[in-house]
């Protein structure tokens, strides 16, 4: 297990080291290469993920993603860890065919940083749903 999480490690890595966007509200977190930023009416996410959120002022920003959906979080998860996050939280919830929804919750310092991810291997796809407090 310890190999296998090394392993992911590394290739995070190297998708951090082909590094795409940086996030506009912190930018010291780099995405992962790949990223694609989506309009929030363009996101494959139900309004009911993001909308709770916008109603207590933050703001949620959407990306698109190819690849192996383990790496690709993997790669998110060492952007924040590099950028000085820690995890608080993390639910994990199968939505079938393998799919998976993640929820996740990072802080450093202030900086807070509400995740949703919506990971599918069978389509080498994830969505990153991240939301923010206002500026």
């Amino acid at each position: 297990m310890k190999r296998l999480l090394a392993l992911l490690a590394l290739a995070g890595g190297l998708a951090l080291a082909q590094t795409a966007p940086a996030f506009d509200y912190d930018p010291r977190v780099l995405l992962p290469s790949g990223v694609e930023q989506l309009s929030l009416d363009d996101c494959p996410v139900p309004q009911g993920f993001w909308e709770p959120l916008e109603e207590k002022g933050w703001v949620s920003v959407c990306y698109l993603a190819g690849g192996d959906t383990t790496v690709l979080k993997a790669a998110l998860e060492l952007a924040l860890q590099k950028a000085g996050y820690e995890r608080t939280v993390q639910e994990e919830q199968p939505l079938g065919e393998g799919d998976r929804f993640v929820l996740e919750q990072w802080q450093a310092g202030e900086r807070q940083l509400f995740i949703q991810f919506f990971l599918f291997p069978a389509r080498s796809a994830a969505v990153y749903l991240i939301s923010h407090p206002p500026h």
